[in-house]
């Protein structure tokens, strides 16, 4: 008995020591997934996937979709049942035999079957069909806007969480090199080599420099928090891809204006907007225009002032029936006029709309196309000064260790080497960013993604290349 149980017992806890090690795996599993960096790839997916303004767009189709539903079936006619029953007490009038009933309760029944139709009605209806289709057309063309506008924010705020931590990166290693230094002017000071005025004024720079590694890091956590907005995330912080940052290469390959100005959501959206104003002025103007109607009905009564059976008057009294109705519109107290007059201005502000969004956007593709060049030039120059600043640092701190010159002039070539330092990064975030928004914009607007890698260009030379902080 006491053996039984002591293997019972043994079984419990080796089934309790796998459950413990598989509950162990998936948590260490688990943790390497959500530690994956995010890339920018990553974090667009993410942003488009849920985002307000796209679900907003979404609404909006779906609300033009039911519109436009309703106004196709309103070309079909209307056909309506009436049944109704009539009392009454007192003194009426025999329609069967046209004499007058007093003080006697009498019945009626009533049932009929009625259709009408609009034949003509100014083309009214056929216009609010075009409208319908246009407002449709005007939100696919919002959800397109969307998620350009969605996906540039997410790029420039990527980009900018990349840029801010590679600064607090830089401002970290300058730290470390000056704490070294200082250590090194303490020594000579000890041993008489210097006076205690340059460890003082190294020391100054030193805590300035953690005061500016300090504000990095606040910049780096706001960059993120952003980041985390304009995606939607709902975590607290995430681990992004420092390679997004690295090697830019020149694009040579033309800006293709036309064809991004031809299709571009923005530009899309107001010509039908445009449209859906001009079917609306047709359809105002209908109402000036006479409407012809149809209608029939047929229908049967009862009445108990008969001496016939109900069954046998409903089927006697039968009252088939068609009318053709005209109706020409002469004096409505000038509303008609008025909304002619509105739909008319309404028309014409979405022409100056739209003419002034193909200015604004063909102005804002040309900079992009402009800048992407001059953002180059930019860069290979914050390259070069970056180089000479870093030559420079190295001179300045051989000859300073060997008592050739001073602190204060090694403390001008590390301001120096930090400014070139963040110049260049500034320059690499501005040149990869306009980058990016070529490529995205030629992705979600022509459908067509130029990558590049897919494309010839020059590459900065791997001694131009800057390595993560700076050198000692």
């Amino acid at each position: 008995m006491k053996l039984g149980r002591a293997l019972s017992l043994g079984r419990l806890s080796l089934r309790g020591l796998l459950t413990a090690w598989i509950v162990l795996l998936t948590g260490l599993t688990t943790s390497k997934a959500e530690a994956r960096p995010w890339t920018l790839e990553r974090c667009l997916e993410y942003a488009l996937a849920d985002n307000s303004r796209i679900i907003q767009a979404q609404i909006s189709i779906e609300r033009s979709e039911a519109a436009l539903q309703n106004a196709k079936l309103d070309l079909l006619p209307s056909i309506n049942l009436y049944l109704s029953h009539y009392l009454n007490w007192g003194r009426s009038v025999d329609l069967q035999e046209l004499s007058i009933i007093k003080n006697r309760l009498t019945q009626q029944t009533t049932a009929s079957v009625g259709a009408s139709l609009t034949l003509f009605g100014g083309l009214r209806k056929q216009s609010e069909i075009r409208r319908n289709l246009e407002a449709r057309a005007a939100g696919e063309s919002s959800i397109k806007e969307a998620r350009l506008e969605t996906g540039a924010e997410t790029i420039k705020a990527y980009l900018s969480v990349i840029l801010t931590e590679q600064l607090l990166s830089s401002r970290r290693e300058s730290l470390r090199i000056l704490e070294t230094q200082v250590g090194k002017v303490r020594n000579k000071v000890l041993c008489g080599a210097l006076q205690k005025a340059s460890l003082l004024e190294i020391e100054a720079r030193y805590s300035a420099e953690k005061m500016n590694a300090t504000s990095a890091e606040a910049e780096c956590r706001r960059a993120c928090l952003n980041l985390i907005r304009v995606m939607g995330y709902d975590g607290d912080s995430i681990l992004t891809d420092t390679c997004a940052l690295s090697k830019p290469v020149l694009r040579e390959n033309e800006f293709d204006i036309e064809s991004l100005m031809l299709f571009h959501p923005t530009l899309e959206r107001l010509r039908h907007e445009m449209e859906m104003n001009r079917h609306a002025l047709q359809s105002a103007k209908g109402l000036l225009l006479p409407s012809v109607t149809a209608n029939a009905s047929y229908g049967t009564y009862y009445s108990d002032a008969a001496e016939a059976a109900a069954r046998r008057q409903f089927s006697e009294n039968q009252n088939p029936s068609i009318t053709l109705g005209l109706t020409v519109p002469i004096l409505n107290g000038g509303t008609t006029i008025s909304a002619i007059k509105k739909a008319e201005l309404d028309f014409k502000e979405s022409e100056q709309s739209y003419r002034f969004a193909c200015q604004d956007v063909e102005l804002l593709l040309t900079e992009v196309r402009d800048d992407c060049h001059t953002l180059w030039t930019k860069l290979e120059a914050a390259t070069a000064d970056l180089s000479l600043n870093r030559e420079n640092h190295r001179t300045a701190l051989a000859m300073l260790d060997n008592g050739q010159r001073d602190v204060s002039a090694y403390l001008d070539a590390v301001s120096n080497l930090i400014e070139s330092d963040q110049r260049y990064w500034e320059a690499h975030f501005n040149y990869i960013l306009q980058l990016r928004l070529l490529e995205f914009y030629e992705t979600e607007i022509l459908g067509d993604c130029h990558t590049c890698s897919d494309s010839s260009g020059v590459a900065l030379p791997d001694s131009l290349q800057p390595r993560k902080g700076n050198p000692d």
